[in-house]
């Protein structure tokens, strides 16, 4: 069986983080490209996110991450699970028309690199240039807080959502694959087991 490494519930299922692909489950999954495209009721190509309406099936939905973000939506007319790395987010994959058309009203920010280990060049200020406060600098050091910069864009676009955050490094905890810290290909699969209701 394969460990379970985080778990949350959630207003409409459970979401899990396992150190590796678990065996026996059936779920939808992307070939992630670190981009913003986000699937509809399907399954297995190039894209950062599935989305699945309240007409589909309640197949679980996984997403594989090293560092970047798992981004969890629950809304009115469905759910999804997205990639979110700096360039998805750079590209606003979380503020999507898919995702707004699920009319959401939660979101959870899975286990990621924290801020004080996201270090980054002086050049990726052109990246995030309306967001400086999200950038924090000691010595010759330069970091970002890519999870505040989705909370600031799911509040602007989303106001009424609900916005809860892991709060778990994975850099920092030893427990999750990190390729930042260990220059690692395996990943932590992030998986959304839906409920009914």
């Amino acid at each position: 069986m394969t460990q379970v490494i985080f778990e949350k519930k959630t207003p409409r299922g459970i979401f899990k983080v396992f150190i590796d692909k678990p065996v026996n489950d059936v779920f939808f999954e992307v070939e992630q490209v670190h981009g913003k495209t986000i699937l509809m009721n399907e399954s297995d190509k190039k894209a950062d996110g599935i989305i699945i309406d309240n007409s589909t099936i309640l197949t679980p939905l996984a997403i594989k991450t090293a560092d970047c973000i798992p981004l969890l939506v629950i809304g009115q007319r469905g759910h999804g699970l997205l990639h979110a790395g700096w360039r998805g987010v750079q590209l606003q994959i979380h503020t999507q028309n898919e995702v707004a058309k699920l009319k959401p009203t939660y979101f959870l920010i899975g286990p990621h690199i924290c801020a004080d280990c996201f270090q980054v060049t002086e050049e990726f200020y052109d990246h995030f240039p309306q967001s400086k406060e999200l950038f924090s600098q000691k010595n010759d050091k330069i970091t970002f807080d890519l999870a505040k910069q989705i909370e600031k864009d799911l509040q602007k676009s989303f106001p009424k959502a609900k916005i809860e955050k892991a709060n778990l490094c994975t850099f920092c905890n030893s427990n999750f694959n990190s390729y930042r810290r260990d220059k690692t290909s395996l990943r932590n699969w992030n998986i959304y087991f839906p409920s009914q209701g």
